[in-house]
């Protein structure tokens, strides 16, 4: 079994207030939890109006697989996110 762990940070520019950020948010972390089997985490930014960033984790058979997650999961965060999302840590863990 692998645990991979991926770190993104998102940057929402038209938000002008912490509840203008946190409906996008939250609808984010919510289609996350639907399509995959994951835990995610918003673990930084979390007082700034504009930026967030989500720790996403979850277990794989084998490294390739929890890579193929991991592309996915960038994937879909790049279709549905409002905003800029840039990746800052991509791990394995055994």
């Amino acid at each position: 079994m692998t645990l991979f762990y991926l770190e993104v940070d998102l940057h929402l520019p038209e938000a002008h207030s912490l509840k203008e950020k946190r409906m996008p948010l939250e609808s984010l972390k919510a289609g996350l939890k639907n399509h995959f089997n994951i835990s995610l985490l918003e673990i930084g930014d979390r007082s700034k109006w504009q930026r967030a960033t989500l720790a996403l984790t979850g277990l794989a058979g084998t490294d390739a697989q929890a890579d193929q997650i991991m592309d996915k999961l960038i994937s879909y965060i790049d279709r549905t996110w409002v905003g800029e999302a840039l990746v800052q840590d991509r791990l394995y863990l055994l």
